[in-house]
């Protein structure tokens, strides 16, 4: 435990980017761990973020041949898949009407 916590000080003691620093030159590399905020607006984020319908998402980080791999598109409203995956659970349409009606499903 003593030994985890000096390595912790010693991590704390210097800031992100003496480290990535530090990593140079050795056949291992290091980044930085970047908070929300910094993945989508900080260095290096340019062509990482897909902007689909109004949703940010972080892009697929590998390409082949320049292409993008993934097709994005934007997360689901609440609810907006509701009857299908309760049907696919073998709830009747009544019985989700009345889920919904009664506040258990939006």
């Amino acid at each position: 435990k003593q030994w985890y916590q000096r390595r912790v000080r010693g991590f704390e003691e210097e800031d992100t980017e003496y480290w990535v620093k530090l990593s140079e030159g050795y056949s291992f590399s290091i980044s930085p761990v970047n908070s929300i905020k910094e993945a989508f607006e900080g260095p290096g984020s340019e062509g990482m973020v897909v902007d689909e319908g109004g949703v940010k998402m972080v892009a697929h980080p590998v390409r082949w041949h320049g292409e993008d791999p993934a097709g994005y598109r934007a997360p689901p409203e609440l609810g907006e898949h509701t009857r299908e995956v309760l049907g696919e659970l073998g709830y009747s349409d009544g019985q989700v009407l009345d889920m919904q009606r009664d506040g258990v499903v939006q």
